[in-house]
């Protein structure tokens, strides 16, 4: 629903890899993949040291204390793809996707924690600077609840004990939440066009009336009762043909 909703301004991204096409992710078109067998290992055995250097190039843009992540991640992707690709065009998409589960059950907890909290708090407050005391608040509260390492998991916030601890985290930090920007952000977001202006107006104030600026950034409205107020409410006000972004900054939709 919103730009936290995710996760309730949620985990940021791990230590970056680099992605396909670039250096290190489909270095070549060649690669020893269309030579034989023979000539197929040589390629693979030459190319897989700077195909190595060109991953931890990318990995370790979080900083200099992601190497210990960073050479793990490369280690399992190794084991997981093998070195005739590895070492040849080098992991695409798919492969660093299909990986991923693996390297992070292995990996995740070599994550240096002021790095995870970066990209949580980047996540968090955007380009919204007046965020940044409920972030700050947002992380102190899922901190005692997970470990960093866990923060920074993709599968862990897709839980159920995940999504019961955002909404106590809402609550504990709700005060520090500026409704003002919570707004600005919803209006943005809905009224991608000026003739739905009307329609979103009336959308913030019927929310408002269901919910917090807090629970609303974190879009914990029952999604159903939204609909249902808001097609009662302001429907009138929608212009024929359109339909407005689903409530909140990054258009997402409330929870179920």
């Amino acid at each position: 629903m919103t730009a936290c909703a995710l996760a309730a301004c949620g985990p940021g991204p791990t230590p970056e890899t680099p992605q396909p096409g670039e250096a290190g992710g489909a270095s070549t078109s060649d690669g020893g993949a269309t030579a034989s067998a023979g000539s197929g290992a040589t390629a693979a055995g030459s190319k897989l040291d700077e195909n190595r250097r060109a991953f931890m190039d990318g990995c370790e843009k979080g900083g200099p204390e992601t190497k210990p992540f960073c050479e793990c991640a490369w280690a399992e992707m190794r084991s997981a793809i093998g070195d005739a690709k590895m070492g040849g065009q080098g992991p695409d998409e798919k492969d660093i996707v299909d990986t991923h589960p693996r390297v992070m059950s292995a990996c995740k907890d070599k994550m240096p924690e002021p790095a995870v909290k970066q990209g949580f708090l980047t996540g968090c407050v955007a380009e919204r600077a007046e965020m940044t005391p409920y972030c700050e608040c947002s992380w102190a509260e899922f901190r005692k609840r997970f470990s960093a390492a866990d923060l920074g998991d993709g599968e862990v916030v897709k839980t159920e004990k995940f999504a019961q601890a955002r909404a106590d985290v809402t609550k504990a930090c709700g005060s520090k939440i500026s409704e003002k920007v919570v707004k600005e952000g919803f209006l943005k977001a809905c009224a991608r066009d000026p003739k739905l202006d009307k329609f979103c107006g009336c959308a913030w104030d019927e929310l408002r009336k269901l919910a917090g600026p807090a629970e609303i950034e974190a879009g914990l409205v029952d999604r159903d009762k939204v609909t249902t107020t808001l097609d009662k409410a302001c429907g009138k006000h929608r212009p024929a043909g359109m339909t407005p972004a689903p409530a909140g900054p990054s258009g997402k939709a409330p929870a179920k």
